[in-house]
Formats: structure tokens, C-alpha cells, sequence
């Protein structure tokens, strides 16, 4: 480790800062390509304004998993192109056909927007104070490593950021 000056002017030691970023939330599973038991599977996750957003599986299974509509818990996600890794498929829930919207007069789940958890590292902050970019890395598996990841945030307006 090395020594810096902080701000204040004591010494200090920089440290190691663990990083990581996850997504819980439905998944949509298209097409896979295979390699042995490694399987990248297209995928689509939905925002909160229902607009399909392209990702990529990457999970060790004996066999693909079936297409169709999924929850994920906790999965580990890199972003620029969105990747996510799962090591076991028993991770996956599958959503029953009967309650996954695809019966448009039949009954369904709500649909529910991901959501993302995770520490990071503020990257940049604008002047307002009411928007910033937060990067990482997270461990996506052996094969594939550290990859990096970028979430832009952005606050609506309240009393505190008042000018």
C-alpha cells in the first residue's frame, strides 16, 4: 500500500475497497448458445416504464434452461453489455406459463421493475447535486473474471436540493 496526503493533511494508507453490484427481478430467457455445460442465454429485463432492455445469461447448467419468464435473486451484473452469471441454475424460478402475461385474459403476476443493490465508487457528481455515476467491478465467475460496471443516479428535486 501506498501513503497519500488526505485533505485534511494527515497520512493515510490507500485501501482495498470491495466493489459488487446485483439484480433482483424478472428475466426473460431467449435463445442459448453453448459450450459444453456453459450456456450464454439472450435475455430481457424490463424498467420500471416496461421498456426491454437486452442482457446476456451466462450460467453452468447440465441442460439449458427451457424459454420463458424467470426471477432472479441477487445475481451479480456487469454493465456495457449488460452480463449477468449465475453458477447453478437451480437459482432460477421460473415463472409458471399459466401466471406470466403471456395469456393476455388470463391471471397474472404484476410486473415489478428490477432492482439493483450493490456498493460502488462515485465517479462524478453534477453541479446540482442531483445527478452522479457510481462504477465498480463485480465477479461474474471464473471464465469471464472482474468486470466493470456504471450506474448513472439521479434524485428528483425535494426541499434539500432547493437553491
Amino acid at each position: 500500500m501506498t501513503s497519500f496526503q488526505t485533505p485534511t493533511g494527515s497520512l493515510a494508507k490507500t485501501g482495498k475497497w470491495p466493489t459488487h453490484l446485483a439484480i433482483t427481478g424478472d428475466l426473460v430467457l431467449g435463445l442459448a448458445q453453448s459450450d459444453n455445460y456453459v450456456h450464454n442465454i439472450e435475455a430481457t429485463v424490463y424498467d420500471i416504464d416496461d421498456c426491454p432492455h437486452p442482457a446476456t445469461l451466462n450460467i453452468w447448467a447440465r441442460d439449458v434452461p427451457e424459454q420463458g419468464a424467470y426471477l432472479v435473486t441477487s445475481v451479480p451484473v456487469a454493465t456495457s453489455p449488460t452480463i449477468m452469471a449465475i453458477s447453478d441454475a437451480i437459482t432460477l424460478r421460473r415463472v409458471p406459463e399459466e401466471i406470466d402475461g403471456g395469456n393476455l385474459t388470463g391471471p397474472s403476476l404484476d410486473a415489478v421493475p428490477p432492482m439493483f443493490t450493490g456498493i460502488g465508487v462515485i465517479r462524478s457528481v453534477e453541479a446540482d447535486r442531483k445527478s452522479g455515476t457510481v462504477v465498480g467491478l463485480t465477479y461474474l465467475n471464473k471464465a469471464m473474471g472482474w468486470k466493470e460496471w456504471r450506474v448513472n443516479l439521479m434524485f428528483e428535486g425535494s426541499i434539500r436540493f432547493q437553491p
